[in-house]
């Protein structure tokens, strides 16, 4: 609340970072499991990487969970159409393909699953922005 501009949005994040350096200084900070990872990885590390694995008694679980996936995208491709006048059904099919590739690629790779974000359609829709491409051009050509 005393601060303006970047020092006050971040006042969180830099009582935490004070209070940090605080408790190392005064020694309330135990360093051992770090100086053990040190000592037998050094400074840095790759993690265990694993092949794929399908368990069918695990698919109760996730089943739920792509169909939460599938309803939130269809928002998604839905609130767009709304915001643009266009019609998108079409391509409500291609948007779910997309959104499990990206999920494969990422699990392949150890990641987590994908999806689409409202938050970028709330800054769609605040912007009144819809492409894309409008994040690679240069400032003196975007329009809002």
């Amino acid at each position: 609340m005393l601060f303006r501009g970047l020092i006050g949005r971040l006042s969180i994040l830099l009582g935490v970072a004070i209070g940090y350096i605080t408790a190392v200084v005064r020694g309330e900070v135990d360093f051992t499991a770090i100086n053990a990872a040190w000592q037998e990885q050094g400074l840095f590390g790759l993690p265990e990487f694993h092949t794929p694995e399908f368990h069918l008694s695990l698919a109760g679980l996730f089943i739920p969970v792509i169909l939460v996936l599938v309803a939130e995208n269809i928002g998604h491709v839905k609130s767009v159409a709304l915001m643009t006048g266009d019609d998108l059904d079409p391509y409500a099919g291609r948007a779910i393909m997309a959104d499990g590739l990206a999920t494969i690629i990422a699990g392949s790779g150890g990641g987590s699953g994908t999806t689409t974000y409202a938050e970028n359609i709330g800054v769609m829709a605040a912007t009144r922005v819809y492409s894309t491409a409008a994040t690679g051009l240069p400032r003196s050509s975007r329009s809002c």
